[in-house]
């Protein structure tokens, strides 16, 4: 009877564990698909803020391209689930000129890139708040180019 009684036991308390083990495996194999709720770009002092409001979290690696006549800045958001924005922003800020995006419906990733004034150098500074899901990466200029 005893043997009966913890056989019962364990097994109740496996088949409570399964589902909740299930549910972290499946959520930390794979990302949820994101989206975007907003997109923008602001002055905050001297610099330039330019942030993403995902649903889900996300932190895109920054790359840059420091051409002299057109520098850039891109990143790639992967696994989101539909993007319905614009192709171009014009900002005509005084360091973002304008932001492009570009999604890839079948890999479920989306472009984004920052065309910069190239009269600077710059100092450029990602964060992520993780209460909100809110990419921002400041840019300011660090000098003027010669």
């Amino acid at each position: 009877m005893c043997n009966k009684f913890i056989a019962a036991l364990v097994m109740i308390c496996t088949l409570m564990v399964l589902p909740a083990h299930a549910d972290k495996t499946k959520k930390e194999g794979k990302l949820a698909p994101a989206v975007i709720k907003n997109m923008g770009v602001t002055k905050d002092g001297d610099a330039e803020l330019f942030c993403l409001d995902f649903s889900d979290p996300r932190i895109p690696d920054l790359e840059t391209i420091d051409d002299e006549k057109k520098p850039r800045l891109f990143f790639d958001v992967i696994e989101v689930k539909e993007w319905k924005g614009q192709k171009s922003y014009d900002i005509k800020g005084a360091m973002i000129k304008q932001v492009r995006t570009g999604y890839n419906a079948e890999s479920k990733k989306l472009r984004v890139v920052l065309d910069l004034n190239p009269v600077y150098n710059y100092n450029i500074e990602p964060s992520y708040d993780d209460r909100y899901n809110l990419f921002c990466i400041a840019i300011s200029a660090r000098s003027v180019r010669k």
